[in-house]
This record gives C-alpha cells, sequence and structure tokens, in this order.
C-alpha cells in the first residue's frame, strides 16, 4: 500500500479511511462527516454495539468491522487502510479507576495493536484528552503546558501519546496526537456534564448543581469532527501534538443558566459543595488555528439548543 503522502494525489473516493472506536458519540459522527466527504469508511468497533450504531446507513462507501482493539489479529483490516482515526478507548475516567487493568488493557495495549497493524506510511489521528496535563499551572493551557496525570485515565493516554510519537519518530507512521478537552452534543452519554444536566432540567422545577465556580471549555461535536478531518488532510503535521477546544472559558454556573434557559426558564440552585477535579480547564487552541483553516462554528448556546432538542425527543 502506498503512503498517506503517496497518495494525496488520489481522489477521496480512492482513500480508504480506519475509525476505531467509530460506534462512539464523535466516532459516529466522524464516520459520517468522512463518507459526506467521499471517502471510504471502514468502521470498527466491539460487534454488541456496531448494529445500533450503524443498522440505517446504507452508504456503499462504508464497511462495519466488528473488532476489539485487545487483539490484535481483530485488527488486521488496518493494514488496507490510507489514513487511521484511533478514537477507541475506555474513556471514563471513573471506570478506568475502577478497573485500572481493563484500562490498561483497553487505552495502552489497544493502543500499540492499533499501530502495529498500520501499515507503514499511514496517516494516524490519535485522539487523547485536555486532561493529560493535570491540574494548570497557567491559563489557558498550551501545547508546552507540562504533563500531569493524577488518575488512571490521564495515565494511559499520556502512555498512548508516547507510544505513538515514538511510531511517528521511527518514521513508520504519519501521526498527529490531538488533545480533546470537552466535546459534547447530541449522542453523548450523561458519563458527562452537559447531558447530565439537560436531563435534570427537562421537566425539573429547578437545576441543581453541585458547584458552580470551575470552569471548562466546551466544543459542539461537529466543530471537533470538522477540525479531526481538516488535521488527517494536512499531511506535513507529523509529530505534531494539538489541543483540541473552542478556546472559550465558561463556568459550570453559566453553563447551568444556558441549559436552565434552553430547559425553560428554570431556577439554577448552586450548593456550593466542595470541588472534585480541577478548578479550571480552558483551552488555548492558537496552535490548531494557525495550522488549518478552522474555527469553532457553533456557538455554546446553540449547541445546547440543538442537544436539548436531541434529548426531549429522545424522552419522549
Amino acid at each position: 500500500m502506498k503512503s498517506w503522502i503517496q497518495n494525496m494525489s488520489l481522489s477521496r473516493e480512492n482513500i480508504s479511511v480506519g475509525v476505531t472506536g467509530a460506534a462512539g458519540f464523535i466516532g459516529r459522527k466522524l464516520c459520517d462527516s468522512l463518507l459526506e466527504r467521499g471517502y471510504n469508511v471502514v468502521a470498527a468497533d466491539q460487534a454488541n454495539i456496531m448494529q445500533e450504531a450503524f443498522s440505517s446507513n446504507i452508504n456503499p462507501k462504508l464497511t462495519v468491522t466488528p473488532c476489539d482493539v485487545t487483539s490484535s489479529s481483530s485488527l488486521e483490516f488496518l493494514t488496507e487502510c490510507d489514513v487511521v482515526f484511533h478514537l477507541a478507548a475506555m474513556a471514563s475516567p471513573h471506570q478506568c479507576n475502577a478497573n485500572m487493568d481493563k484500562a490498561f488493557d483497553v487505552n495502552v495495549n489497544g493502543t500499540m495493536n492499533v499501530l502495529k497493524n498500520c501499515s507503514n506510511g499511514t496517516r494516524v489521528i490519535f485522539m487523547s484528552g485536555g486532561i493529560v496535563y493535570g491540574p494548570p499551572s497557567e491559563i489557558p493551557i498550551s501545547e508546552n503546558h507540562p504533563l500531569g496525570s493524577n488518575d488512571v485515565y490521564s495515565t494511559t493516554k499520556i502512555i498512548g501519546e508516547r507510544l505513538t510519537l515514538m511510531m511517528s519518530e521511527k518514521g513508520n507512521l504519519n501521526v498527529t496526537i490531538v488533545r480533546n478537552f470537552s466535546t459534547y452534543g447530541p449522542g453523548q452519554t450523561s458519563d458527562y456534564i452537559i447531558p447530565t444536566l439537560i436531563e435534570q432540567a427537562i421537566g425539573s422545577d429547578e437545576l441543581e448543581i453541585w458547584n458552580g465556580a470551575p470552569t471548562r471549555d466546551f466544543t459542539y461535536v461537529d466543530d471537533t469532527v470538522d477540525a479531526l478531518v481538516l488535521l488527517s488532510e494536512t499531511h506535513e503535521l507529523s509529530g505534531e501534538v494539538f489541543n483540541m477546544g473552542s478556546g472559550v472559558e465558561i463556568s459550570i454556573l453559566d453553563l447551568a443558566n444556558s441549559i436552565a434557559s434552553a430547559a425553560g426558564d428554570i431556577p439554577v440552585v448552586d450548593l456550593k459543595k466542595d470541588v472534585v477535579g480541577n478548578t479550571r480547564q480552558f483551552c488555548d487552541n492558537s496552535k490548531l488555528r494557525s495550522h488549518i483553516a478552522w474555527k469553532p462554528k457553533i456557538s455554546l448556546d446553540e449547541g445546547i439548543s440543538r442537544t436539548t432538542k436531541y434529548i426531549k425527543s429522545r424522552s419522549h
């Protein structure tokens, strides 16, 4: 198979793109976007969740492939992919802390299995997270900020980054690492704060939050997917690391007020309990914006409105 750089002269219809974790929240949107752009897409994830995610998709350019990243033999299809997005992961910090062995098997061994099955020259986008910075020593957080693992999930992601960069430095793969901060939107599970607050707000008289002071940086899923695709198409970014975030800092209280407004102008109650986790998370996305023609298009209010409508429709 030709390398991604050699394949740049090919049309998109002749380029095969593999997506691990394709049945996940971002993975599904990414597959849809790649198909719309004309790529041939191989959507790969665990068999038990693939059918629901892609049962209604009849696009002839989509191939659905059950796989388990902890089993290298199930990833042999990657040898035929020109581009690979590695999104598959045990992504819940709570679940990772509860099952450390599984977290390392999926997030570390799984990443190594993916990399080993990619042919030389493959364009690889590895999804990491802003959590790898730990408690920030400076705000906003740039890619030069020291890494600070303080839980199992962030530790596995840091190791995954190192493995990916090691393969890049050997000259085998054309890799780029994306440190995703807080992507949200329709289809995200209630393990995350925005769908959790929306579900609480729908049909309630008030919206209760633990503490409104901490801040986060939220990006609508369509904007995240656009950035991922643009990065994959910019082949000279091998070995680079990029923050993926909106570049807008918002407090949890302001977030809750926006959700309360979208759900029906209900009051917000701030319990002001002790803060759990980092008090601030604010992405410096200037490196990303300087390398690709990208900026977020969906405002937080618009994104919350879309997500609220989706969750309401599902609850009915």
